[in-house]
């Protein structure tokens, strides 16, 4: 064990065997009899357990997992580790799940001088409740070719459309419902050319496909985005002392799955050269951008044409000014700035409405794209304006510290004409734009609050608004409040925290180095040792969690709630969480997980860091792993692992 207890207690975990056998040329232990127990209660027992006696990884079972939810029941997982050789290993992972039946997990990593990536299957043959088979494949490569060119690959599919709402394993994704896969090669090089200075040059392929996986109830139907395949081009950017400039030549061919959508091939050229004058005080850019485009249609557009071209040129005027003055606030010694900025933009109108759109939306209307001289993304649509955008920010710096200690700013568009290209294809008519005022504040010790305000002048009422409240009197001690509306379309509030409730209030610490003395038997079921955990065992309680509500649909739309007890040299987690799949529909889980510091964390469960990271803002792992883990220069990743 890797517990510190007086003479008269007993370690809350401790590893015995009959006999262990230590053979240090080949890495291996061999524990006869052996059995893991937590407080005095036996929780994992082998006639013969095989650990490695070094840092080497070594080939064996991992810890069990056993996973509960409301999906798939009742799931167990018991992973093998096998360590083909330095710069390659494997996971292989038999699951059985009480309500869909067998499986089988896989996961092989490689790491070469030039390149590295991960492949995984996520295999189920006979779905009992789907009565078919269900399967998920990742891969992911990153390598170099030569000294100057990148190339990687990202695969996610999936067997079918409901593989995200029933939980199954092996598709964790930032977005469930689209799965991109893509792959991609870059050269980059910097040049010389002549009288035109240093120029950056890129040069470009790729190919990019998605997996929509639709809901089985129409109001959730998702329109993919479009195929790139291929997609070539090139870029140069050069930067002068005053004069910048850039120039980007790109071809695609567009595909979709809706046999209904135009498919096609667009070559386009963008450019931009801007001017900078000015210093630290103020800053005056003249800048002049186009973007032409050429299309090559499969079936004719709406004007019967089935190749179509057009030039559009933008001209803005971006200038900028601060002013700042020594200021004292309740005794403190502060630098204040008045920053005013306006911009103007003039692009003229083109007729668009007969050509496809491949890659364009409009962009949301917020404080950093209020001051953008384009409204949509991507190439297909340019919006015709003429306007002139307004903005004041102050700031509150602290003298001494150079600290921003709050801000606050306001901004507003005018239109000098009616803008007929719209992401809705409704005219826009409005000449002053709604008005967004923001402001942040840290100057309250333990407190941060920031709020934006989108006020619409013409119905005189708020259509959007955000607000954040932070309370962070010390580590490990985090409450976040956030609220959000939006008018006619949802309001949300928001709850998150990590929080001591019972005991000394921090988590224990062990010095450097000494998990590091139970490095042999101790690492008999796989894990690496802790950073931390010596020490008596009288711990910390804390409670962790976050609940999502909304107040337009009067329900919790997500829930994540439960405690983490630091014991110094075992951690417990008990988590507990419902995620909503539809207007009406959620799935729930519980996680478990108990970690023997200086041994390894058996997952009972999901693991439940993962979720409270994602989940908590200013969450913190109660201590961080000892051991680095993933591939490195010599290793591809965490396999001390041991076996039977």
């Amino acid at each position: 064990s890797s517990c510190k207890v007086g003479d008269d207690e007993t370690p809350p975990w401790v590893l015995t065997a009959r006999r262990i056998r230590l053979d240090f040329n080949t890495n291996e232990g061999l524990a006869e009899g052996a059995v893991l127990r937590f407080q005095d209660v036996p929780i994992l027992a082998l006639p013969v357990l095989s650990f490695p006696v070094t840092d080497d990884r070594k080939s064996g079972w991992l810890p069990p997992s056993v996973d509960l939810s409301t999906t798939n029941g009742l799931v167990v997982a018991v992973p093998y580790y096998w360590n083909i050789a330095p710069n390659y290993d494997a996971t292989l992972t038999p699951t059985i799940s009480l309500k869909r039946g067998a499986g089988l997990d896989s996961e092989f990593r490689y790491l070469q001088p030039r390149l590295s990536g991960e492949a995984a299957l996520a295999w189920l043959p006979q779905d009992q409740l789907a009565g078919r088979d269900r399967w998920a494949a990742r891969w992911d490569h990153r390598g170099q070719l030569g000294s100057d060119m990148d190339i990687d690959g990202h695969l996610l599919r999936v067997s079918d459309d409901a593989y995200w709402n029933d939980g199954l394993r092996g598709a964790s994704n930032l977005t469930p419902r689209l799965l991109g896969s893509q792959a991609r090669a870059q050269q980059r090089r910097s040049l010389r050319l002549g009288l035109i200075g240093p120029v950056d040059q890129w040069l470009y392929a790729s190919a990019q496909t998605w997996q929509v996986l639709q809901s089985s109830d129409s109001s959730g139907t998702i329109t993919a985005p479009y195929r790139r395949m291929p997609q070539v081009g090139a870029r140069w950017a050069g930067l002068g002392s005053e004069l910048e400039w850039s120039l980007q030549a790109e071809a695609n061919r567009f595909e979709h799955e809706d046999p209904t959508l135009p498919r096609g091939s667009r070559a386009h050229l963008l450019g931009a050269l801007a001017w900078r004058l000015g210093d630290g005080g103020w800053q005056l850019t003249p800048r002049l951008r186009f973007n032409a485009a050429a299309y090559d249609m499969d079936q004719a557009l709406s004007d019967g044409r089935r190749r179509a071209s057009r030039f559009i040129p933008t001209v803005s005027l971006d200038s900028s000014w601060t002013f700042d003055r020594p200021l004292t606030l309740f005794g403190r010694a502060l630098t204040q700035t008045l920053e005013p900025r306006l911009l103007y933009v003039q692009t003229p109108w083109r007729e668009q409405s007969a050509l496809p759109n491949f890659d364009s939306a409009a962009l949301d209307f917020n404080a950093t794209t209020v001051f953008h001289d384009a409204a949509f993304s991507g190439v297909d649509r340019v919006a015709d304006t003429q306007g002139v955008t307004a903005g004041l920010t102050t700031r509150f710096i602290d003298a001494g510290s150079g600290v921003e200690l709050g801000r606050l700013g306001l901004a507003q568009r005018y239109l000098l004409r009616d803008q007929r290209i719209t992401g809705d294809g409704v005219p826009l008519t409005q000449r002053f734009s709604d008005v967004l005022l923001l402001g942040s504040t840290s100057a309250i010790a333990r407190w941060s609050l920031g709020s934006t305000v989108q006020y619409n002048p013409e119905i005189s009422r708020v259509t959007r608004s955000t607000g954040t409240v932070t309370y962070s009197p010390g580590p490990f001690r985090t409450v976040h409040a956030s609220y959000s509306f939006q008018r006619d379309a949802s309001e949300q509030y928001a709850l998150g925290w990590q929080w001591p409730v019972l005991g000394r209030g921090a988590p224990l610490s062990l010095p450097a180095g000494a998990a590091a003395q139970a490095n042999t038997a101790l690492r008999a079921t796989g894990g690496h040792s802790g950073g931390g955990g010596a020490g008596s065992c009288e711990g910390t309680l804390y409670t962790v969690g976050r609940v999502d509500y909304s107040k337009r649909e009067r329900r919790v739309s997500g829930a994540l709630a439960g405690f983490e007890y630091d014991a110094g040299c075992w951690i417990g987690r008990v988590v507990a969480e419902r995620r909503s799949t539809g207007a009406s529909a959620a799935t729930s889980r519980l996680m478990l997980q108990l970690e023997l510091v200086g041994l390894s964390r058996l997952a009972l469960g999901s693991n439940p860091l993962s979720a409270l990271k994602d989940n908590i803002p200013g969450y913190r792992l109660l201590r961080e792993r000892g051991s680095a883990s993933g591939p490195s220069s010599t290793s591809v990743g965490d396999g001390g692992s041991a076996g039977p």
